[in-house]
């Protein structure tokens, strides 16, 4: 018998009429092709990714940098002054605007130094919040005295605590500290010391050194000495008839003769001293008017 074509099994004897028997090529080269496919597409996110955000950062470094002022609140790692301070409060476990508390207190004495002039009054203005009642708080504010040598320093210090009422003992250490005050060689310091003085001094003590400053050769001390008169609870004899000398040989018109007149009226007067302080009270009017 004849064999016929195809029948031998080889390829190139099939018929081309046959039907073709399906292989696993094609199936491989899809997904080759998918793989392939996926890849670019990676590929293609990948650079667009990073394309992006090379230009964010080339958008970042070409910005103008920001105000020293504003890289100072914005920023708590630049700058000096209380955004530093608010940060070593926050290590501590406080917040700046919290309870009052040691480390915050530190805190606001050191930036309070800053020589940046708005930082360091808004430190100033932050003292007044810390009550010198708590135990901790007061020794805090004492040992910074005293470790501050320059006494216009420890008169910015002091003008910025808030008068409280304290025992005796426990006002001792601060009575000592305004006293240094009273003894620098700037009228300016010591005029402020006095009137610090009346403001924490409630006690009959406090007349020695009003006395002391209503006879002070400069005219700044003598003003405040008076004035501090006027706040403090002392009005004994000595200085009721320093007043009276004060009014009666001051110029007419003075601010000398004015702050005494004022703070006779706190005062008993008999009708010797009385006369005294009207002649004084009118001639200041008489000229007032002129």
């Amino acid at each position: 018998m004849r064999q016929r074509v195809g029948d031998t099994g080889h390829p190139m004897d099939r018929s081309p009429n046959a039907p073709v028997r399906p292989t696993g090529h094609p199936l491989r080269c899809a997904t080759a092709a998918l793989i392939a496919a996926v890849a670019f597409g990676c590929g293609w996110f990948a650079s667009t990714w990073f394309s992006a955000g090379d230009r964010l950062a080339q958008t970042h470094s070409a910005a103008p940098p920001l105000p020293a002022e504003r890289r100072t609140l914005e920023d708590p790692k630049a700058g000096d002054g209380y955004p530093q301070t608010q940060r070593e409060g926050q290590a501590a476990g406080i917040a700046p605007a919290g309870e009052p508390s040691r480390p915050a207190l530190l805190a606001a004495l050191n930036c309070s130094d800053s020589a940046q002039k708005a930082i360091s009054q808004r430190c100033f203005d932050e003292l007044a919040r810390f009550p010198l009642s708590d135990p901790q708080i007061r020794d805090t504010f004492l040992a910074y005295l005293a470790a501050t040598p320059d006494p216009s320093r420890r008169e910015q210090v002091i003008a910025a605590m808030t008068p409280t009422p304290l025992s005796t003992e426990q006002l001792a250490p601060l009575l000592v500290q305004l006293q240094s005050l009273r003894e620098s060689d700037d009228p300016r310091i010591r005029a402020s010391g006095l009137v610090h003085l009346a403001q924490w001094d409630r006690s009959a003590a406090i007349e020695k050194p009003l006395r002391e400053g209503l006879d002070d050769s400069a005219p700044e001390v003598v003003r405040s000495a008076i004035t501090a008169v006027s706040l403090s609870n002392a009005r004994g004899d000595e200085l009721k008839q320093t007043l009276l000398l004060l009014a009666s040989e001051s110029p007419p018109g003075s601010e000398l003769r004015d702050a005494a007149v004022t703070a006779l009226r706190d005062f008993s007067l008999n009708a010797r001293e009385f006369a005294i302080y009207q002649d004084a009270a009118g001639a200041d009017r008489a000229a007032s008017t002129q």
